[in-house]
């Protein structure tokens, strides 16, 4: 069953956004899933560990990883790609 799980995964990853949402909606309709919210409450908080305190270590040095991007410059730069 994982082989199967992660063929899956593989498929879902190489789809594009139209396909994908074709899919969920199909997903959706065919076994009737509630819609359920997911709250921040909802997720398990943990302590970060080496490789995570490391990451942050690096952005925090990185004068690059500061830039603010507005939300209308990332759409349009999806747009034109």
């Amino acid at each position: 069953m994982v082989s199967v799980k992660h063929q899956v995964i593989q498929a879902v990853e190489q789809m594009d956004d139209d396909v994908l949402f074709s899919l969920w909606d199909m997903i959706c309709r065919h076994f009737d899933t509630p819609l359920k919210k997911i709250l921040w409450d909802d997720i398990e908080e943990v302590e970060p560990d080496e490789i995570d305190l490391q990451m942050i270590k690096e952005m925090k040095d990185d004068p690059d990883s500061n830039i603010y991007v507005s939300l209308n410059d990332v759409i349009s730069r999806r747009l034109l790609k």
